[in-house]
């Protein structure tokens, strides 16, 4: 079983980053502003990094509005905030997030991977998110 770590194939920087599947849920471990924080995969997600109100406040957070969101989870008021989020061995400053008070977990999801990455996908088997990049020599 791989460690989690950085791959290069064929000139692309492949991050390798633990998984585990708690109560049917995909979860990956980050930190955020250096901090550590448990995400549960959401490709619902409509936001980004989406953090519940208690990890917001543990992690400093700074809120800078609000706005709404609606998914399956029904519609919510949100603070929009920023962070630099870290999966692996990459880190994405000032990243576009937001605060949920209705969440009791915080969600990380499409719109983030969207942005961050040229190719994502999950090894279940083996238990690892696996992330190249956007600038990485494989999405040139």
């Amino acid at each position: 079983m791989r460690t989690q770590g950085r791959s290069a194939m064929m000139g692309a920087v492949i991050n390798f980053v633990p998984i585990q599947i708690v109560n049917d849920s995909i979860v990956v471990q980050g930190s955020v502003n250096g901090q550590p924080v448990t995400f549960v995969l959401d490709t619902g997600d409509a936001i980004g990094p989406t953090f519940s109100s208690a990890d917001a406040q543990r992690l400093g957070l700074v809120p800078s509005g609000s706005f709404g969101v609606e998914g399956a989870g029904g519609a919510s008021q949100v603070q929009a905030c920023t962070a630099s989020v870290t999966l692996g061995n990459d880190t994405w400053h000032s990243e576009p997030s937001a605060i949920d008070p209705d969440l009791g977990q915080s969600l990380i999801g499409f719109p983030f991977f969207a942005r961050e990455c040229s190719i994502l996908s999950l090894d279940l088997v083996n238990g690892y998110l696996i992330m190249v990049p956007r600038g990485s020599a494989a999405a040139a």
